[in-house]
């Protein structure tokens, strides 16, 4: 537990960092300083590799304790018949032909 809040805390220290190097990214894009936002953006790509590292550990680390502890994350939330592909399938009708098909059935 101690760990996995090192990692959040961690999380939170670089997602701070990577606003302001966006700002200053931005800021430097803006301006048209080509060799500001080249350097802004390879710290960027720099501070991507530590990153993904924290964001993979927090992920083991709240898996690891769902099943040390038995605490409900968000994996654990879902009941276990659901579908979720059934639940965000895009319909294909139009409004009017769903009002057609319920006045054929209620005057049926």
């Amino acid at each position: 537990m101690i760990a996995h809040f090192a990692f959040l805390i961690g999380r939170t220290w670089l997602s701070l960092v990577v606003a302001r190097l966006d700002g200053a990214i931005v800021r430097d894009l803006v301006a048209a300083n080509g060799k500001g936002f080249a350097k802004g953006l390879i710290y960027w790509f720099l501070i991507a590799i530590p990153a993904s590292y924290n964001n993979a550990m927090v992920d083991a680390l709240l898996e690891l304790s769902d099943i040390r502890y038995g605490i409900f994350s968000r994996s654990s939330r879902l009941p276990s018949g659901l579908d979720l592909l059934a639940m965000f399938t895009i319909s294909t009708s139009t409004p009017n032909s769903l009002i057609t098909k319920s006045q054929t059935s209620m005057a049926a």
